[in-house]
């Protein structure tokens, strides 16, 4: 573990000299980021701007589960970047010596890019978060557990982005995946409990957007059960075993570019 930790450290270090290298880029994507938030922030305050509550939750309750969205997301893409450039090393032959070398694939191909942009709107978000994190009343229990459950929904986040690699091996379509599980995870900006089922189902067991963003804030708020909890946990654990088993599965079905 330490020796992987090391590795990371030395590969985050060669993406910020990469992502550095064009300073007005990162001026432009960091003022991008920046944008986005404020067009969520805004979008929440004119949805409200008629309405009190929607499916029984205020706009501080809205604001919660935006930005608890917001952090893991901006976490998960922070720290899986290097999913998004997978595809080349697969089709050009890269990948092979991936294999090859004394350093985890799944780590390098996984956590090899670290998004330093994101690095960067980390602090606004965290504020803001907290900002409204205190406008409500909850004991350390909750709070506790709202770490503990927004943890297990990065680690989904890990088990989603494995999985997408190995289908990248597989079919060596990653780009495309990645752009739809962006595209789900979308929903996750507002609780799954206004969609109405199947939909809602779905996002909760099928893709479970609901476990990943909406659980956790529901735990702070002591809205959900020990036993949702418990499944929630369970979920999580056992999303993060089948993508481990899948990527190696995929490692078996791959197939060199040189072959």
């Amino acid at each position: 573990m330490k020796r992987c930790f090391k590795i990371w450290l030395l590969m985050t270090s060669n993406s910020f000299q990469t992502i550095l290298a064009s300073r007005l880029g990162v001026l432009i994507f960091v003022f991008g980021k920046l944008f986005r938030i404020i067009l969520y922030l805004l979008f929440v305050y004119f949805l409200f701007g008629n309405t009190k509550e929607i499916a029984g939750y205020d706009q501080n309750h809205a604001l919660l589960f935006l930005l608890t969205y917001t952090l893991l997301g901006s976490i998960g893409q922070m720290l899986f970047r290097e999913v998004y450039r997978f595809r080349p090393r697969v089709i050009s032959g890269d990948f092979d010596f991936d294999l090859i070398k004394p350093v985890n694939p799944l780590l390098r191909n996984m956590a090899g890019g670290f998004d330093l942009l994101d690095l960067i709107t980390m602090p606004i978000i965290i504020f803001l978060l907290t900002k409204v994190i205190i406008t409500f009343n909850f004991g350390l229990i909750n709070f506790i557990l709202y770490l503990l459950l927004s943890i297990n929904g990065l680690l989904i986040i890990g088990a989603i982005h494995i999985f997408i690699l190995g289908f990248g091996i597989i079919t060596t379509e990653v780009d495309h995946a990645v752009m739809v599980y962006r595209d789900i995870e979308t929903t996750g900006r507002f609780p799954v409990d206004i969609y109405k089922d199947p939909l809602k189902q779905i996002l909760t067991f099928v893709v479970p957007i609901g476990i990943m963003f909406t659980i956790p804030v529901k735990v702070l708020l002591g809205l959900i059960s020990w036993e949702w909890i418990v499944l929630s946990l369970g979920i999580g654990s056992l999303i993060s075993i089948l993508s481990l088993k899948f990527w190696n599965y995929s490692i078996k079905k791959y197939s060199s570019a040189s072959s």
